[in-house]
């Protein structure tokens, strides 16, 4: 009892400092706006990747054809979009409002290209469309969610990891957790990024490339090196290139 009276004073200012930090991360996260909602966006995701990872790397026309009715209806739809009015209404975010109605009038102009090639049935031409298509749909798609859903799926795979399992070297449940890391970052591997977004993209191979790297390193050493330090090396070094990587999306 003696030498926890004699712990508890000197302590007592970092643990206050530590409360007093998290205290303001929760504030923070309290008084952040609300994430904003495009629905029609969203909802033609999974036809935009079918378009680039499974039509164009198969140069799969009559896929295409088959696809055109959905295509039609998506696109339409993000062209109609109500946007919320909170969305652009800051005087530094008119240039955001410009590039968003620039970007709809290139997707409805190439969706007319799209549905024109697709009557002319030209193969080719059909695929050069279509890829010119997922192009202006990422565009506006980077432009409203710059960050990554895939992003934050594996920050929530990792978080417990990080927080819960190291600092007790919990070395069981880590390895059970590092399965859904790995799902996470095959996941976040198949993301592609039109160089039409801009900078964003090389920096986010690059910085991405470093965090798979990494993960996949976290792995190999916590599966075959019993070993707490080397173990824990490994796991501040991805949460080190995962903060590298989201970093690029706020600055």
């Amino acid at each position: 009892m003696l030498k926890i009276s004699r712990i508890l004073p000197k302590n007592t200012p970092i643990f206050l400092f530590f409360l007093l930090i998290f205290s303001f991360k929760l504030f923070a996260q309290e008084t952040k706006p609300s994430k904003v909602e495009v629905a029609e966006l969203k909802a033609f995701k999974p036809i935009a990747y079918k378009i680039r990872n499974e039509v164009l790397e198969n140069y799969d026309v009559a896929m295409l054809v088959d696809l055109l009715p959905v295509i039609d209806s998506g696109v339409t739809k993000i062209i109609n979009a109500q946007l919320p009015d909170t969305l652009f209404i800051s005087g530094e975010m008119q240039n955001e409002k410009i590039k968003w109605d620039n970007g709809v009038k290139n997707l409805q102009d190439v969706l007319n290209k799209f549905k024109t090639t697709i009557e002319k049935k030209d193969g080719e031409e059909i695929l050069e469309t279509a890829e010119e298509l997922w192009i202006r749909y990422e565009v506006l798609f980077w432009l409203i969610y710059p960050t990554p859903e895939e992003l934050e799926l594996f920050y929530q795979a990792f978080h417990p990891i990080y927080y819960e399992h190291m600092p007790e070297y919990n070395i069981n449940e880590i390895k059970l957790a590092v399965i859904e890391v790995q799902a996470k970052m095959d996941e976040l591997n198949k993301i592609k990024i039109p160089q039409q977004v801009g900078r964003i993209q090389k920096l986010f191979y690059r910085e991405r490339a470093e965090l798979n790297r990494s993960v996949k390193y976290m792995i190999k050493v916590i599966n075959l090196i019993d070993d707490e330090k080397t173990v824990i090396d490994a796991i501040k070094e991805v949460y080190e290139k995962y903060q590298a990587l989201e970093k690029i999306f706020n600055q």
